[in-house]
C-alpha cells in the first residue's frame, strides 16, 4: 500500500481528493488554497506515481483531466 506524508504537497492534494468523486485541478486548488497551476502540477506527479486515477475530460475549457485517489493509497 503506497503511503504519502500528510505534511507534503502530495499529501495535501491526496487529502483533498475523493476516492469516489472525480475532481479537477480547480476543485483541488480551491479545497487546499493552492494555485490552479500548483494543484495541476502535483496532480500530474501523483498520476505518474500511480496514486490517482485520471480520466480525460472534453469540452470543459482549460480542464483536460479529472482525478480521484486510488483506494489503496494512505495518507499519514
Amino acid at each position: 500500500m503506497p503511503t504519502v506524508q500528510a505534511d507534503s504537497h502530495r499529501g495535501r492534494v491526496c487529502q483533498a481528493l475523493s476516492t469516489r468523486d472525480w475532481m479537477d485541478c480547480h476543485d483541488v486548488a480551491n479545497e487546499i488554497g493552492y494555485s490552479t497551476g500548483g494543484a495541476s502540477s502535483v496532480l500530474s506527479d501523483l498520476a505518474r506515481a500511480d496514486y490517482v486515477e485520471r480520466k480525460t475530460v472534453e469540452g470543459r475549457g482549460s480542464v483536460q483531466y479529472e482525478y480521484r485517489l486510488k483506494s489503496n493509497v494512505s495518507v499519514q
